[in-house]
């Protein structure tokens, strides 16, 4: 068994133009990530910067908590983020 694709959170909402998401799996910044909304639309980002919850900046996620991402597009809640 060879695992493809590693799940390393949830898109909890998408408001100007920032994804407020949770992670369950540690990701950094200037790593690849994919946002795979629901209809298996997929979107590659590669973040220049991660905010926790209150708005400072972080080098990468930790499991459990609330990050925020800029991005440019749309994502519905509910959209996967994936390391693929």
């Amino acid at each position: 068994y060879k695992r493809n694709a590693s799940f390393l959170g949830v898109v909890e909402s998408y408001r100007e133009s920032e994804l407020i998401i949770s992670a369950r799996a540690k990701f950094s910044v200037g790593e690849t990530i994919s946002v795979l909304e629901p209809g298996l639309k997929r979107t590659d980002i590669t973040p220049a910067a991660i905010y926790d919850e209150y708005g400072y900046q972080v080098e990468h996620t930790r499991p459990n908590y609330i990050y925020k991402i800029k991005f440019l597009g749309e994502a519905e809640a509910g959209s996967l983020i994936m390391r693929f």
